[in-house]
């Protein structure tokens, strides 16, 4: 179930819209062990204000400490010069076909580069496993 908040995205109005969807599909709050969230603020005090029992979320907390660990120059900058080159053969049909070519030539798989996306933590390694 997805819900549009049109107001501010407080703890209050999320408490109310977690109740609402809890409602919708006829589960009990009383029958509700925990919820599963990440850290913000607004989501953890929505639970609070429901009096409902919050257990972080693994993967998220996994993000949060890969990106932290990743806070070094000397990693930003090889992972900067990944992001280049990917982005140079995703705006060039040229470069993707010399890619293929090269490919096929060499007789290596056919892959393409993958770029990264900021929510979606794993695609960083992908994209430096494929760059390699």
């Amino acid at each position: 179930m997805t819900v549009q908040f049109i107001e501010d995205h407080t703890g209050d109005i999320i408490a109310q819209g977690l109740k609402y969807a809890l409602a919708s599909w006829s589960l009990r709050e009383d029958r509700t062990v925990c919820m599963t969230t990440d850290s913000g603020a607004n989501v953890v005090s929505a639970l609070r204000i429901n009096n409902w029992k919050r257990l972080p979320c693994f993967g998220y907390r996994l993000h949060i400490a890969t990106e932290r660990s990743m806070r070094d120059p000397r990693i930003d900058r090889a992972i900067g010069v990944c992001k280049k080159v990917v982005r140079a053969f995703y705006s060039s049909w040229k470069k993707k076909k010399a890619l293929v070519d090269a490919q096929e030539e060499l007789k290596l798989p056919m892959h393409k580069l993958i770029t990264e996306s900021p929510t979606r933590w794993g695609l960083r390694w992908h994209m430096i496993e494929r760059f390699i």
